[in-house]
């Protein structure tokens, strides 16, 4: 990550809430990146924000990309994919009807 003094602002707000999903973690909603909090850490304008990202979706996405490029992964083992796996399957039926997914609006949704 920039250090918030040498990065522009656009990259000081994706700082900003990475810095926060490695302090926190990462939830299944995203909803603890409130985008008020984030602004003001971050030191920048709404104005900003909005003209980097047109939507809070998008800003999210530029986010969790930030996180996955930047993230150290350590591999599994078979024992812990197969563990997973069978997580994922006998956990299947219990998504949300609507999927899970909330509309993609603007900066009020998602």
């Amino acid at each position: 990550m920039s250090s918030p003094g040498q990065a522009g602002p656009g990259q000081r707000l994706v700082d900003t809430a990475v810095a926060r999903i490695r302090a926190e973690g990462l939830t299944v909603s995203l909803e603890h990146l409130g985008l008020e909090w984030m602004i003001a850490e971050a030191g920048v304008s709404r104005a900003t924000a909005y003209r980097h990202w047109p939507t809070k979706a998008a800003f999210l996405s530029e986010v969790l990309l930030t996180v996955g490029r930047t993230t150290h992964l350590e591999g599994e083992t078979p024992a812990e994919v197969a563990g997973l796996l069978k997580l994922i399957a006998d956990s299947s039926g219990t998504r949300r009807p609507d999927g899970g997914l909330r509309d993609g609006g603007g900066w009020g949704s998602a």
